[in-house]
């Protein structure tokens, strides 16, 4: 809604849900192929009785279950948020002269592949800590207000439809934030694996956004 009226909203999201499906089933045949064996193993469950959860036992294995999970990842999210604090405030001054938008801005000619200026590629790196910060961050970024209008006014007159459904569509399945990473390793004890998945989405995410921009490009034209 930041980048489209509530009419074309309901359009763009209903078209980002279907081809987030297309992707999953792509991505779950491609994965089915390349780890496929030859050895066939039946496969048992035995499937206790149903019962209706106990409300105390739900909410104290909840509580525990939550706080591992944070206590897990409390250091590594808290040294992300300082690192990403230090780019985006130093040097003092405006943020379009930030350590951050300096990547940004080194970065806008291979984001120009995707529609994508160097505020929207800041806002994705930004995403990586949390995946919320991004609409703030281009809150920031320019300069929303009430004497320059609101962030959807704003945005609206400064990026493109076309280019505003790519960086959608980038954010919706490009590297996942630092949270699920770290869940991802700890449910496979694996950095390889988590390596793996990390690269997948990133370069999934660049090629459908490319794929995207320019053919609308030329239907556009």
């Amino acid at each position: 809604s930041a980048f489209f009226s509530s009419g074309q909203a309901v359009l763009v999201m209903l078209g980002l849900i279907t081809c987030c499906l297309v992707l999953m089933t792509v991505v779950a045949y491609a994965v089915k192929w390349l780890s496929r064996s030859d050895e066939q193993t039946g496969f048992l469950m035995e499937m206790p009785p149903y019962q209706f959860p106990d409300l105390r036992t739900l909410l104290r294995v909840t509580w525990r279950r939550t706080g591992f999970f944070v206590r897990r990842i409390r250091n590594v999210i808290v040294a992300a948020s300082v690192v990403i604090w230090f780019l985006s405030s130093y040097p003092p001054g405006p943020f379009e002269n930030s350590y951050i938008a300096a990547v940004g801005k080194v970065l806008e000619p291979f984001g120009q592949l995707m529609g994508l200026n160097w505020q929207l590629i800041v806002a994705l790196i930004l995403g990586i800590a949390a995946k919320e910060t991004a609409l703030s961050a281009l809150g920031i970024m320019y300069h929303a207000a009430e004497d320059t209008g609101t962030l959807s006014q704003v945005l609206a007159a400064d990026i493109d439809p076309l280019a505003a459904f790519t960086f959608i569509f980038v954010y919706m399945i490009y590297t996942p934030c630092l949270t699920t990473i770290l869940t991802i390793y700890h449910e496979t004890k694996s950095w390889r694996f988590t390596a793996v998945c990390i690269l997948t989405n990133f370069v999934l995410a660049l090629a459908v956004g490319m794929t995207i921009y320019n053919i609308g490009r030329l239907w556009l034209v």
